[in-house]
């Protein structure tokens, strides 16, 4: 019995049954003499009991093994993907309230002409600022609710 068979019946809690994966059902180290069967039950027991299939476990696992390997690429490359979608939405938002900033410049500059228009054009100015700051906060924290989500999705997928 290799290793690997051994290691899974003992995660599976069942390390003092090792001996009923042998595959050998009614032979000398059987499963069936291992009940306590001999003669003719040991013979009908063999007739109705499947020996254990090693071949075939072992390429089950096998094949687990190249799924999980490809899930994880999988998971990964969503991950990126959604990284990626989050870091362009954020560029885009940002685009736009610098955008928003500017023409609010342009609007606060139009509208104060001369001395007495100074301070309206700040006041204005002072607005547009403080509310580009509260987007900007507002976008940095979608930003970073976006990514820990991505963190806590990628997470989950590679450990189930």
């Amino acid at each position: 019995m290799n290793e690997q068979l051994l290691q899974y019946i003992k995660d599976a809690g069942l390390g003092k049954y090792e001996g009923f994966f042998t595959g050998d059902v009614t032979g000398e180290d059987s499963i069936a003499s291992k009940l306590g069967l001999t003669g003719e039950q040991a013979k009908m027991f063999g007739r109705f009991a499947m020996p254990f299939q090693k071949e075939r476990f072992e390429k089950m696992v096998k094949s687990l093994q190249d799924y999980e390997t490809k899930q994880t690429g999988f998971i990964g490359e969503q991950h990126a993907l959604g990284k990626g979608r989050a870091r362009t939405g954020l560029s885009q938002n940002l685009s736009g309230l610098r955008q928003n900033l500017q023409l609010g410049a342009m609007q606060a500059a139009q509208r104060g002409g001369g001395f007495a228009g100074a301070g309206a054009q700040q006041s204005a100015l002072q607005l547009a600022r403080d509310a580009a700051s509260q987007r900007y906060g507002g976008l940095t924290d979608q930003y970073q609710t976006q990514l820990s989500g991505l963190g806590l999705a990628q997470e989950k997928g590679l450990s189930a």
